[in-house]
């Protein structure tokens, strides 16, 4: 995921994007009608106004100064002036501009079958966004035991070693859709990360049942700002899962983004739990190509448990 940038306004407005610079959001905020994140706009005067070009003048006074030419030299000439009809020049009519060779006796008509393999075009339209629910709750934290593991929601996970770090504020920015949210990060670049969380889920938000919200969450958060360049989304599995003897469903998909130079994008895990308390979720995510963090994704999610 990205980190500085312009995303969606934390404070519900709809259709605003707010300038969050990395550790806190600003007090700028714009309409939401970018393709992307990206710094705030510096305003400034505006450039210089093209100037017009002169070579239609140098062409005309070229010209000009050819046709005097010829006009002097037909004066002062003693001989008279030939006459273009008396010899005529022949046009041969088998040339073109653009073709200094004769056709052949035969043209090849033109094909007006198109091509078996035409060269490929772009989608006609782009893939489809999904808005995530902002829930009046999202900041807020519940008490948790202090026993090494990070909580958040009813579940809680053994956290990755370094270079993982808490990265709880942003996180909270980032899952406006939760509450209760808690995670580490892993800087990829300087405007990529991954990311561990965990948190909870309000039914008044919409999540009731946990393959739903599953596929809910997957959707919003891949073609949310937070990706921007979106380009797709491929399903790797969803399937039902058993944490500490609850149910839950799984959803993997790989999601792609065109927007940040060698970042192709990330492998997206969502899990969610019905603990009997209400719904907790797990978010992973892992930098597409970085197979060390495909193991540490693995390694988290086997650790899961309901507290």
């Amino acid at each position: 995921m990205s980190q500085a940038g312009w995303y969606p306004d934390p404070g519900g407005e709809p259709g605003r994007l707010r300038w969050y610079d990395g550790q806190q959001w600003t007090t700028q905020t714009r309409a939401d009608n970018s393709a992307g994140v990206g710094g705030p706009e510096p305003g400034g005067p505006p450039g210089p106004q093209k100037r017009r070009p002169i070579w239609p003048w140098l062409v005309l006074a070229l010209v000009a100064v050819v046709a005097g030419a010829i006009i002097i030299a037909t004066v002062v000439t003693p001989d008279k002036p030939r006459d273009i009809t008396d010899n005529p020049p022949t046009l041969d009519s088998t040339i073109t501009p653009w073709d200094d060779s004769s056709p052949s006796d035969t043209p090849t008509p033109t094909p007006t079958e198109p091509s078996s393999t035409p060269p490929p075009t772009a989608p006609s339209t782009p893939p489809p966004v999904v808005d995530c629910p902002r829930s009046p709750r999202a900041g807020e934290r519940a008490d948790h035991p202090e026993d090494g593991r990070i909580h958040g929601g009813q579940l809680s996970f053994a956290p990755a070693p370094d270079p993982w770090y808490g990265r709880a504020g942003l996180l909270q920015q980032v899952m406006f859709f939760g509450y209760d949210v808690d995670g580490q990060a892993l800087d990829v670049t300087g405007s990529w990360f991954s990311q561990l969380t965990v948190g909870a889920l309000d039914p008044e938000d919409g999540f009731s049942e946990p393959h739903a919200s599953a596929e809910a969450i997957l959707s919003c958060l891949a073609s949310s700002s937070f990706f921007s360049g979106f380009q797709g989304r491929t399903d790797v599995h969803s399937k039902q899962v058993s944490i500490s003897g609850h149910d839950g469903w799984s959803v993997r998909g790989e999601v792609r983004v065109n927007d940040y130079g060698d970042v192709e994008g990330s492998v997206l895990e969502v899990i969610v739990v019905d603990t009997g308390d209400g719904l907790s979720f797990f978010v992973g995510e892992a930098t597409l190509g970085h197979q060390d963090q495909y193991t540490t994704l693995d390694e988290t999610i086997a650790s899961l448990a309901v507290d």
